[in-house]
């Protein structure tokens, strides 16, 4: 019997571009990526994972250190799409952790990172941040468009700010007219 596992994210215009632009050196040499999903690790996170992984290059680990917390009582569901799920701790009919997070030291010496459910502070869907010795990329999640930014020496048109009430980090215009980020274009 076939297994298939459909992690189609790593096909999208914006990590595309990010991967490319990993490549072609334009944040260095990649130190870190970070990834933090609202949803659990087997349903959602595996996606992040896989996500950060190919923008990494797709090495292989040298090493991983993980935990998650399952509470029956609190389920486990993003606060935007709905009631809670009526079988806590259950998801598509599989059990589900409230909350996961993990360290993987990659062999290239890239480390990753990973924040799910109650173990991450941010709102998002699928945010990422990939460091590098001379700048950074972020895809602040599903819900924005553009979702593709870069910090580097050149900087932008763009600063980050906080929203305390929907607990996410937005990209706003720049006040002095340059600020840290500019957003990429993928195609």
């Amino acid at each position: 019997i076939p297994l298939v596992i459909n992690h189609q994210r790593r096909v999208g215009s914006d990590l595309v571009e990010a991967r490319r632009l990993i490549e072609a050196g334009a944040i260095g040499d990649l130190i870190e990526v970070r990834g933090f999903c609202g949803g659990d690790i087997i349903s959602d996170g595996t996606h992040m994972i896989d996500s950060l992984l190919f923008v990494a290059g797709d090495p292989d680990a040298d090493w991983a250190s993980g935990q998650i917390n399952r509470d029956l009582a609190s389920p486990a569901w993003h606060p935007k799409k709905g009631p809670p799920n009526p079988r806590p701790g259950f998801r598509y009919g599989h059990p589900v952790a409230n909350g996961g997070m993990g360290l993987v030291q990659l062999k290239t010496g890239v480390r990753l990172a990973i924040h799910c459910g109650d173990h991450q502070k941010q709102h998002v869907y699928q945010d990422y941040e990939m460091m590098g010795t001379k700048g950074r990329l972020w895809r602040n999640g599903d819900a924005f468009s553009p979702n593709l930014f870069i910090q580097d020496a050149e900087g932008g048109d763009l600063d980050m700010v906080f929203d305390k009430e929907k607990w996410y980090h937005l990209t706003i215009p720049a006040k002095t007219g340059r600020g840290l980020w500019r957003a990429v274009e993928a195609s």
